[in-house]
């Protein structure tokens, strides 16, 4: 969006200078991506008058123009087709410097001498296109030098404008902005209409086919008027914005359009037949000639319709059958609000975008549709001399309120970590627009598109204050609640199994009805009634038969190391016939696994499976046991049930060898699988942070050789009842059977930490506690501590 200063400052006082105007955007979340100066680099370009104009002997398409410059007469030879008698141009002297650098030498060309140059839009950087050489109002002043002529010496800004902030899409937009950021009053656009008594109503009928697309359609008739070029004033400043002038009619609704940010389109009334607008969906097969001379197909595209055809492709672009041409008499004005889902799918569908349609398809503001239609209309008349017939046809089918949220003034501060008072956070949202009554906000419509939520305005109020004026601060390390989505802890536990060596495989949903039963499967097989194949014939209770198909897979392949998982969803009937969807995670552990992290490889075992699994449910903070299960499908004396609070949430074991073997296994095959869908929900508990110790930890270890009835967690249960609540952590870091080790017995090494919160731990006081947890092991468990 290119915003002349000039401009601006009709809407609002600007006192600083460019860049510190820039720089305050900027800071403010408005970036401005350049500053222009029109006219700083230009020098010695007047105004000239053609005084005659001769072809060339030899070259017909050279022109020999003799040219009034106010100090002398210039002869002067280019090739611009455009040009006759009386024509006023901007004329580069001899020594002029242009806007690109360049300077303006005489010369000879094709025999003939030239003392200067005609300029067109290019050569005055006003644009990157022309279609020939620029042709002056006629009361222009012959010799005035044309940066004064053009207006052309001022600042430009060039913001990147962000697609959700429609309301800055205008110059008005930006100094509302600045009056939010300066704390400045903010003036709105002047609209004056003067009205005949001649009815509009009379001469034009509105109907909305389609009120969903088209909620509100507003216009005015303006009949009289003479197409002309437009005020230079007003050229110049479309061309300082990037738009090529084309006559007084069409550069006022450009101009409007830039000036409050409502598209605009006129219409030949004597185009429209039976004078009639209907607001529709395209027929199939209609098509329409734009006004880029391109006829395309609707495909059921938003429509502007006459009695008869399509005249216009809704907030995007007009038709050429009602074209305002320089034979235009009488015209009609809209101004409109289109469901911006509608023209961004026209936009699509017809491969077209303009400046209309960029606007539209991100919601304009409803209350700026007559606004902007009165100026203009008001425009048109007096830069044309016509009349603006009574009363404004306005159809409306709905109505838009302004957006409602709840809002803390006391919640900004703890966002941010600032010390806003109470009275600089609601003058902060005054100069937004924002209404605050109680404990609501009332958002003003031109900012609907994007506030929805209380952390949307404590984001406006911290880029009005400043993001410079916020203190930087350090992160609180204290105890700290924090929440985790569903989403999020499925995200981390994908991450977290990938850094553990496994790769995550998306498989169907069907399985045959002959795969293996491995381990516990809920209720009753859905059976499809129209199954693709025999292979694919019931719903999959389990993960684990489709993971048993990638294994096989990929071994037929020469893969040697498997080791993968999926979370989806499993399906069964339960006792009442219904069909019910649950949350799985099923693993499977075959081969080498090589942790991501370090590179490590290691082969499965059961304490491996035990490793995993408390890595998953201690991230989800679910507390849970083991017990040890003779499981279908699964090796005897090598399983065991995931319980929580004496229910089952899942199995895990080494799978028995004849199916392991059909699936093509050779070496010790382990599957896990986890209900997940009813642990996320107990996971709706906060994990609990504590900070950083700041008394040191003790460590000691402990080495025991254990009979091959106890388990691991009871005898981490034992510790821990003893040690109390001086144990921070216990670690199996040892694991070894066999040699010098009796049979049916086991040798096991535990590291545990000790610390104490509140202060530091003596020798004497841990060497006296781990012996505690020495003879409680040996009385209660039977183990036999190795020294």
């Amino acid at each position: 969006m290119r915003v002349p200063i000039e401009w601006l400052k009709e809407f609002i006082k600007v006192d600083i200078a460019p860049e510190r105007l820039a720089d305050r955007l900027t800071m403010s979340g408005l970036e401005v991506g350049a500053i222009e100066y029109h006219g700083n680099k230009m020098s010695d370009i007047v105004v000239g008058k053609i005084k005659s104009i001769e072809r060339h002997a030899t070259k017909p398409d050279i022109l020999i123009c003799q040219v009034d410059t106010g100090i002398k007469i210039l002869q002067i030879v280019t090739k611009a087709g455009n040009l006759k008698l009386g024509d006023k141009v901007p004329v580069a002297l001899h020594g002029a410097t242009l806007p690109s650098g360049i300077k303006v030498q005489k010369r000879e060309l094709h025999g003939v001498e030239s003392f200067g140059m005609l300029c067109s839009e290019i050569e005055l950087g006003l644009s990157d296109k022309a279609e020939g050489i620029m042709i002056l109002d006629k009361v222009t002043a012959v010799g005035e030098d044309i940066r004064k002529v053009l207006g052309i010496g001022g600042a430009v800004l060039d913001i990147d404008v962000l697609p959700n902030r429609i309301d800055v899409l205008s110059v008005f937009g930006v100094a509302r902005e600045l009056g939010a950021i300066l704390s400045r009053k903010v003036y709105y656009p002047a609209v004056r209409v003067k009205e005949t008594s001649e009815p509009a109503a009379k001469h034009l009928k509105i109907s909305i086919k389609d009120p969903d697309l088209c909620p509100r359609y507003t216009a005015r008739v303006v009949k009289g008027i003479k197409i002309k070029d437009s005020p230079q004033w007003m050229q110049d400043r479309l061309l300082a914005c990037g738009m090529r002038p084309i006559n007084n009619v069409v550069d006022a609704t450009n101009y409007v359009l830039l000036e409050t940010g409502q598209p605009l389109h006129a219409f030949d009334l004597g185009g429209l037949k039976g004078h009639e607008i209907a607001v529709r969906r395209a027929k199939q097969g209609e098509k329409i000639k734009t006004l880029d001379g391109e006829t395309r197909e609707l495909h059921g595209a938003l429509v502007i319709a006459d009695a008869e055809r399509p005249v216009a492709i809704a907030g995007v672009m007009g038709g050429s059958n009602t074209e305002v041409s320089s034979s235009t008499t009488d015209i009609v004005i809209e101004s409109a609000y289109f469901d911006p889902k509608t023209i961004h799918k026209a936009e699509k569908s017809l491969k077209i975008r303009t400046e209309a349609s960029t606007r539209f398809d991100r919601g304009v503001d409803w209350t700026t549709v007559p606004l902007a239609l009165e100026r203009a209309a008001g425009l048109i008349a007096e830069i044309s001399g016509g009349r603006v017939l009574k009363g404004m046809v306005d159809v409306k089918r709905s109505d838009r309120k302004a957006r409602q949220i709840a809002f803390r003034s006391s919640k900004v501060n703890d966002v941010l970590g600032s010390a806003i008072k109470p009275a600089e956070i609601s003058a902060i949202l005054k100069r937004l627009g924002f209404v605050q009554k109680g404990g609501k906000l009332s958002i003003p419509l031109y900012r609907a598109g994007d506030i929805e939520r209380e952390i949307d305005v404590i984001e406006e109020i911290a880029r009005i204050y400043g993001y410079d004026r916020i203190p930087s601060t350090l992160p609180d390390l204290g105890s700290e609640r924090i929440k985790r989505t569903t989403g999020k802890n499925l995200k981390r536990i994908r991450e977290m199994l990938i850094d553990l060596g496994f790769i995550e495989t998306v498989n169907y949903s069907m399985l045959s009805e002959k795969s293996p039963v491995i381990g516990e499967q809920k209720g009753e097989a859905v059976r499809l009634l129209n199954p693709i194949s025999e292979d694919l014939s019931v719903m999959r209770r389990s993960l684990i038969p489709s993971l048993l198909k990638v294994l096989t897979h990929n071994l037929n392949r020469q893969m040697d190391d498997v080791n993968i998982f999926e979370i989806d969803k499993v399906f069964y009937k339960d006792k009442k016939g219904e069909i019910n969807e649950d949350l799985q995670l099923g693993l499977l552990l075959y081969g080498k696994r090589m942790y991501r992290y370090d590179g490590i490889k290691e082969s499965p075992d059961f304490f491996q499976c035990k490793m995993i699994i408390k890595d998953v449910l201690d991230h989800l903070g679910v507390e849970h046991e083991l017990v040890q299960s003779a499981l279908p499908g699964l090796h005897p004396g090598r399983s065991a049930v995931i319980a929580r609070a004496g229910k089952s949430i899942g199995y895990f074991g080494e799978v028995h060898p004849v199916i392991a073997e059909s699936a093509g296994a050779t070496a010790p095959l382990y599957v896990i699988s986890v209900d997940m869908g009813s642990l996320l929900e107990i996971r709706k508990a906060s994990h609990t942070f504590s900070g950083i110790p700041q008394f040191p930890a003790v460590r000691r270890d402990i080495a025991m050789i254990v009979p091959g009835s106890v388990t691991h967690s009871s005898i981490v249960k034992e510790i821990k009842s003893i040690g109390g609540s001086l144990i921070e952590e216990i670690r199996l870091f040892d694991k070894y059977e066999g040699g010098s080790i009796e049979a049916g017995y086991v040798s096991l090494a535990y590291s545990i930490t000790f610390r104490d919160p509140a202060r530091t731990l003596t020798d004497e006081e841990v060497n006296k506690k781990h012996a505690e947890i020495s003879d409680s092991l040996t009385k209660k468990l039977g183990v036999k501590i190795r020294k």
